[in-house]
């Protein structure tokens, strides 16, 4: 995510939501155009473009998909249900990406912007279709490109730090005002090419001036063009602090050109605070920490405690080498990044002792994985067999417990004989038991207590 006008995080719930709207939307607009690699891509400026077509078309964010705004990156929208903002702003997107990496392959290494060049391929060759669309002059883009790397091998035309911010920033502010105004006509508001035009123009002269700013001492490290170190005599510390000037003046004008544009109040005062705290941050002025104190904001510490969360479970189910494809793609992605300077300064070197001893390096590093993934993968299928026979197992115990629930059942006429039985034995000894008391009182009439007045009829039992 690359880019100055990113969201600060201290706006109220309801701009939260239309943020987000626009950063996921564009986000997914790009899925869905040109593929999940191209979302890679995203520019936090290009997310400012579609907002600011979205305010001048006057659009109603509850209408659209869901799926825009959605916290699951993997709810994409399909291409039909687009709003022509975020449609606009992914085309853009990718115009711009691809004009990074073409200008980079000239800078710096050619090996790796040609890899980024070929994985993109597909993303940018279909935005050269859908340019013409949007009634885009791709020519005129290239022209304007061409133009800057002219000015950057021409001469100075001035001394001053600011002048040659305006001279070298004309290009871009050249392409940026024209796909701005371009913007206005792709959302059919016409009326408002002009004030988009200007508003691009500035914008494109600020990102100019701040990525000088902030790669200066790289430039200066890898030899590679920087306005900044064009003045030897000027000392670094005193440019940068006169391109800082500079850029507060440009932020200045984009503000003005704001306010004076027929946005919505709350759109204006919104843009205008995102644009200067963002720069501060960027400068390095004002670092910006806000607290939260209401609707989305208060959810900002427990949400990102749920992402960290994603993250490690995610992190932990490619690195878990019970997975051997995840694992060994995990691996050699993180040898990639780790040690990929060791492998282009073998590539540039060439065959030889060199050459032989870094790659043997990255052999020996690629072989641990490949160990491992066989490893794993024996213990894959260990694991699968033992799953296997705990299912069978499970099955047999299940079978042997529904056996177990009908046997009783075929031996009710028993338990009912048996109950017969039982209830005819109570009932004999109850009879039994009222005969013999009625024995009784019929001798105890003779007898009574056994008196001698009896003696002449002696009981009989």
């Amino acid at each position: 995510m690359f880019g100055l006008m990113k969201n600060t995080g201290c706006s109220q719930a309801e701009q939260q939501d239309w943020y987000r709207k626009h950063y996921c939307g564009t986000c997914k607009a790009m899925g869905s155009l040109y593929g999940q690699r191209s979302r890679m891509l995203l520019n936090f400026d290009c997310v400012f473009l579609a907002e600011l077509l979205s305010v001048i078309q006057e659009v109603d964010t509850e209408q659209w998909d869901p799926k825009l705004g959605a916290r699951s990156c993997f709810a994409v929208p399909a291409a039909d249900a687009l709003p022509l903002s975020l449609q606009y702003a992914a085309d853009i997107n990718l115009i711009f990406a691809e004009m990074k990496v073409r200008d980079n392959m000239q800078d710096g290494v050619q090996f790796v912007w040609k890899m980024a060049q070929r994985f993109f391929t597909r993303p940018f060759s279909k935005v050269d279709d859908r340019l013409a669309g949007w009634g885009i002059d791709r020519q005129r883009l290239l022209e304007y490109q061409e133009e800057d790397r002219r000015r950057e091998t021409a001469r100075p035309v001035t001394a001053e730090i600011a002048g040659l911010l305006d001279w070298h920033a004309a290009p871009s502010a050249a392409i940026t005002g024209y796909l701005f105004a371009k913007g206005a006509d792709a959302v059919q508001k016409p009326a408002w090419r002009e004030d988009m035009a200007e508003i691009g123009a500035a914008f494109g002269e600020l990102v100019y001036g701040l990525d000088a700013w902030k790669d200066v001492e790289q430039d200066e490290a890898e030899g590679s063009f920087n306005l900044l170190l064009l003045q030897p005599d000027i000392p670094q510390e005193e440019a940068k602090q006169q391109t800082a000037d500079w850029l507060w003046r440009k932020a200045e004008s984009i503000q003005e050109l704001i306010r004076n544009a027929p946005f919505p109040e709350d759109v204006k005062t919104s843009l205008n605070s995102r644009l200067m705290l963002n720069l501060a941050a960027n400068l390095g002025e004002s670092p910006h920490v806000c607290t939260p104190h209401s609707g989305i904001e208060k959810a900002s510490v427990p949400t990102l405690a749920r992402t960290i969360g994603r993250v490690q479970r995610g992190v932990a189910a490619w690195t878990n080498p019970l997975k051997p494809a995840r694992f060994a793609a995990s691996y050699i992605a993180f040898l990639l990044v780790v040690f990929h300077e060791q492998l282009f300064a073998a590539a540039d070197r060439g065959a030889g002792e060199s050459f032989s001893l870094d790659y043997g390096l990255l052999g020996i590093l690629l072989a641990a994985p490949i160990g491992l993934y066989i490893a794993a993968k024996g213990i894959s299928r260990n694991r699968a067999w033992i799953a296997m026979k705990l299912r069978q197992q499970e099955k047999r115990a299940k079978r042997q417990l529904r056996r177990a629930e009908k046997k009783p059942g075929k031996n009710t006429g028993a338990k009912g004989i048996l109950m017969v039985c039982g209830v005819l034995y109570l009932i004999s000894l109850l009879i039994g038991v009222i005969v013999f008391i009625s024995i009784c009182n019929d001798c105890g009439d003779c007898c009574g207590d056994c008196s001698t007045d009896c003696d002449d009829y002696p009981c009989q039992f």
